[in-house]
């Protein structure tokens, strides 16, 4: 095996090492962006649930008032 090969053996394993970096920053990025909207998603049925416990109490007193 010549140098020539040789040089071009490690540009090829290079090529294939930077196309699994790449692969990887993109699924790292998914995974990013995956839970974040889970995030925002937990926090905003939070926001619904308090809602609609306020809604509840005043409902509940409402009624305890007409009774």
């Amino acid at each position: 095996m010549n140098i020539s090969e040789l040089l071009e053996k490690i540009e090829e394993l290079t090529r294939q090492r930077d196309i699994s970096i790449g692969t990887m920053s993109i699924i790292i990025g998914i995974l990013v962006l995956v839970i974040i909207a889970l995030i925002c998603t937990i926090f905003n049925l939070k926001e619904s649930n308090d809602e609609l416990n306020n809604e509840l109490i005043s409902l509940r007193q409402s009624e305890n008032n007409h009774q």
